[in-house]
């Protein structure tokens, strides 16, 4: 069994697998953070407990990934033997299977940011999946309106150990799963755009909270008032001219 702190070449054998998949990690012969948070997304996202933890059910699914991708799995044979595979001869009692948060285009493993080690090792307080459930309902429909042009959250939920680490407000939006910091990742459409239709246009009325000034990325949030504030604007007349050029 692979898992948090695991060293040797099958954990590097098990990063190549994932990165084929599209995960970036790194080729240090360690699970780390980032790999134990790779693995947890990829079990979640294909319905399995999401502890983890790589046994040989997530093993063989990441392998069947890969051949539906017409992509060779590393062939590795120590990968197979540190991976222990179920035997149906004894009968152990399943973990409850959580009903994480998740959309048509977001889940609850976007809200996780990897530098977060507290949130990584621990996961985002049950209190708050509603409010993550709420924010990825909304972010589902800004991702319908703009079908060409991937969304991606930069900055979900944050505990508070990390939201002081970051000097972060106090009474962050973030700190409640209320939160995210957006942008496109191919940046054809500017912050500044999304801002405009979120306030303004179709999809007005998603958000409550929006915090503009940074063409990198916008913060939108669920607050009970409204509020807005800017980074980049001295007044609220040059950001009135800027909606209306």
């Amino acid at each position: 069994m692979l898992k948090y702190g695991s060293r040797g070449s099958e954990a590097v054998d098990l990063k190549r697998e994932l990165n084929r998949l599209g995960f970036g990690l790194n080729n240090a012969p360690r699970i780390g953070l980032a790999a134990m948070f790779a693995i947890k997304k990829f079990q979640n996202e294909n319905n399995l407990i999401a502890d983890g933890e790589v046994d040989g059910i997530t093993v063989k699914e990441i392998r069947s990934k890969l051949y539906a991708q017409n992509k060779a799995p590393v062939i590795a044979p120590e990968l197979d033997n540190v991976i222990s595979f179920p035997q149906p001869a004894e009968e152990v009692e399943a973990e409850p299977f959580k009903d994480y948060p998740r959309g048509k285009h977001f889940t609850y493993w976007d809200f996780i940011n990897p530098d977060d080690i507290y949130t990584v090792e621990n996961g985002i307080p049950e209190e708050y999946w509603g409010n993550i459930q709420e924010v990825i309902d909304r972010l589902d429909k800004v991702q319908d309106f703009y079908p060409e042009n991937k969304l991606i959250i930069r900055s979900g939920f944050r505990s508070e150990e990390y939201n002081k680490a970051i000097r972060g407000a106090s009474d962050s939006q973030h700190l409640y799963g209320k939160a995210m910091d957006i942008y496109f990742v191919n940046r054809i459409i500017n912050t500044y755009t999304l801002a405009r239709e979120l306030m303004r246009g179709e999809l007005k009325g998603l958000f409550t909270g929006y915090g503009l000034g940074s063409n990198t990325n916008l913060h939108v949030d669920i607050r009970e008032n409204k509020a807005f504030w800017w980074y980049k604007f001295k007044s609220w007349d040059q950001w009135k001219h800027y909606q209306n050029r």
